[in-house]
């Protein structure tokens, strides 16, 4: 009878004992419980050595990445009209191959730990009046995009990111390229279209590496000088400075073409619309590997014949300028029909 009793007693300790090491569980901060699920997942991940990051597929949503989480490298996070994420879902720490989100139209302000092997990271229209917190941990990243928030500086942690390789900021209220940012020599785009610049720094010829540089549609009075230092971007495939469009900002003040863009020998894109530019020099037939020429709505009524020595011109926009039906005869003569001329419907005498 005596062994019964105590069989009983030493069944409600064990009982006791479970109970209690529940409720230790279920008070657990949430943090522990994302560091256990980390610490879990990676114990028992094996690292596939041919899973092919060029070619993935992409999943366009959370519940399709949570349903097999290591077939995808990138996912799609956008926010809906009526949901919208305030935080990045724990379960994006289960795909061990994630390396890109795109998290635009969200409300999203920090950067957790466990997405630390990021590549790529949108973070558009995401109501940003500041840089996200976090991006210190995302020390891979190579392509951040920060565009159409209202971020009117630039934190130093981004300074620090040596192996970024674009950032896009189009769209906020940025009055400067901090110098800071030339010394990402890694750097091959930088997209700063929509903000508030009026001037280029002179260290922008430290980023060696730099292709594009798309400045263009700043608010009043828009980019008033170039910097002579910019002609030493010997690989700037990509110049945008003027306006995309009729009254879209104030693009740039200019009222002839800067001298340092004729030193960048590899531009294949230039755009210096709707500024106040009232001559081409002959210098512009250095740019000899250029194939987009914009110089739309700016005071031109001719061009140099040198023009015509752009073997490799595909597209010239010419557009709510000064010249005559002559003239433009004259212009269409120069050129063959590979290359597309546009000027206005209408144009006066």
């Amino acid at each position: 009878m005596a062994k019964k009793e105590n069989f009983k007693l030493l069944i409600i300790l064990i009982s006791l004992q479970f109970v209690v090491l529940s409720c230790s569980n279920a008070n657990k901060s949430k943090s522990e419980s994302i560091e256990d699920t980390i610490v879990e997942t990676e114990a028992t991940f094996v690292p596939n050595p041919d899973f092919n990051f060029d070619n993935c597929p992409k999943a366009w949503s959370l519940k399709e990445l949570i349903a097999t989480p290591d077939s995808f490298c990138s996912v799609a996070l956008l926010g809906e009209e009526e949901y919208r994420l305030t935080e990045f879902p724990e379960e994006l720490a289960k795909a061990h191959y994630l390396r890109n989100i795109d998290a635009r139209r969200n409300r999203i302000r920090h950067i957790p730990e466990f997405l630390s092997k990021l590549k790529s990271l949108d973070m558009g229209n995401n109501m940003l009046d500041k840089c996200p917190t976090g991006l210190e941990y995302l020390k891979d990243l190579e392509i951040l995009y920060l565009s159409d928030n209202q971020i009117t500086k630039l934190d130093d942690v981004i300074f620090r990111m040596k192996n970024l390789k674009e950032i896009w900021l189009f769209n906020n209220y940025l009055t400067e390229i901090p110098v800071e940012l030339c010394a990402l020599t890694n750097l091959k785009t930088i997209a700063l279209s929509g903000n508030d610049l009026s001037t280029i720094p002179a260290e922008i010829s430290k980023l060696v590496n730099l292709e594009n540089l798309y400045i263009s549609d700043q608010s009043s009075p828009g980019i008033v000088s170039l910097p002579n230092e910019l002609g030493q971007l010997k690989k700037l495939k990509h110049l945008y400075i003027g306006s995309g469009y009729s009254g879209g900002g104030s693009s740039n003040s200019f009222q002839e073409i800067p001298p340092c863009i004729f030193e960048l020998s590899a531009l294949t894109e230039l755009s210096l619309s709707f500024g106040q530019i009232y001559d081409i020099p002959a210098d512009i037939e250095r740019l000899s590997n250029l194939e987009m020429l914009n110089m739309e709505g700016n005071q031109l009524e001719d061009l140099p014949i040198e023009i015509k020595k752009l073997k490799k011109l595909k597209s010239l926009y010419l557009g709510t300028n000064r010249f005559s039906k002559e003239e433009q005869e004259i212009i269409r003569s120069w050129f063959n029909q590979d290359v597309n001329i546009e000027f206005e419907i209408e144009v006066g005498d």
